[in-house]
């Protein structure tokens, strides 16, 4: 059963990641499913298996890309200075992807990841509407520099960023 299910994510990943590079050269309203299976190297019938649509491909992929995330840092203190740096350092490797969200105007997905990870936080939505709000301010905020930053290019130093934003989180 773990063979499947390593398959089944393994082609689930293939479908996503010959998505995004089509995305890269062709508006995805242009994309056809042949397309995407014969890129991915699976058949037509793999991608029916997993997937209805081509958002939910890429809904899928940012989650796994998040669940990837969380399995490489330590979350406890994920408004800290680290925290941050080690948030920007991972998502510049997935900078391609987010700016195909952004052209296909499907960057809400990223929102909606990082709006899933900040309701799994402790505290979170009990009796504490401050808290919660916070954190959707916090993670409002994160969207918006992560966005910003790689789509001018990238050019100030994460390091810079990390400083600013754990700044404005700890006055």
């Amino acid at each position: 059963m773990e063979n499947t299910k390593n398959y089944s994510v393994s082609a689930q990943v293939c479908l996503a990641e010959a998505l995004i590079s089509l995305m890269q050269h062709t508006s995805i309203d242009t994309i056809h499913i042949k397309d995407i299976a014969k890129k991915a190297g699976v058949s037509r019938m793999s991608y029916y298996r997993y997937f209805s649509t081509k958002e939910e491909i890429l809904s899928f992929y940012m989650q796994y890309i998040l669940e990837e995330y969380l399995s490489t840092v330590d979350t406890a203190r994920f408004q800290s200075y680290q925290h941050i740096l080690d948030s920007l350092n991972f998502f510049y490797n997935y900078r391609d992807f987010a700016l195909c969200l952004h052209e296909a105007n499907l960057s809400f997905l990223l929102l909606d990841a990082l709006n899933d990870y900040i309701e799994k936080q402790p505290g979170f939505g009990q009796q504490n509407p401050q808290l919660t709000y916070s954190l959707y301010y916090y993670a409002g905020a994160l969207y918006n520099i992560f966005m910003q930053w790689i789509l001018n290019g990238t050019k100030e130093k994460p390091e810079i960023i990390a400083k600013t934003i754990s700044d404005l989180c700890n006055k």
